[in-house]
């Protein structure tokens, strides 16, 4: 998948061609994995989600579920608040937060900045956050995932 500008690119297939979906504050792009799916973990620190194993952190939006690279070595904050601002961000109502293989205190001040977009907040081990994420799935609600690798 075309990569541009900082660690991810949203790139969605459409009609035959690949279209970018735009951030409106910031220039970071997400690399688009698939279409969202129910996630699974799998042995050896890996997430498997329609089909494929992605090793790494994923961020999930109604439109798919995109690469976080920029979490490989723990949280992102920047480049999560990115994916926020991404158009499609701003139909949803909830952020699940999976914080890895334990819940950690988030930064001073996230939830805020999480509830101005008006977004609701669960931060959670990502084992949890998966489980819950699949029920969210099942129910078609429109949300947000983060997920940092166990």
């Amino acid at each position: 998948m075309p990569t541009l500008g900082g660690s991810f690119s949203p790139w969605r297939e459409g009609e035959g061609r690949l279209q970018r979906l735009e951030t409106q504050a910031m220039s970071i792009s997400f690399t688009r994995l698939g279409d969202r799916a129910p996630i699974s973990l799998y042995p050896g620190v890996a997430f498997q989600f329609g089909g494929k194993r992605h090793k790494g952190a994923l961020l999930v939006s109604p439109g798919g579920v995109y690469n976080w690279s920029s979490a490989s070595d723990g949280f992102d904050e920047a480049g999560l608040f990115g994916f926020l601002n991404m158009e499609e961000a701003h139909r949803c109502d909830l952020l699940l937060l999976g914080t890895g293989p334990k819940s950690f205190l988030l930064p001073a001040g996230f939830a805020a900045k999480v509830d101005r977009r008006g977004l609701g907040l669960e931060a959670m081990g990502t084992a949890a956050a998966c489980r819950t994420y699949n029920v969210l799935l099942a129910e078609n609600r429109q949300f947000l995932a983060a997920l940092l690798p166990i």
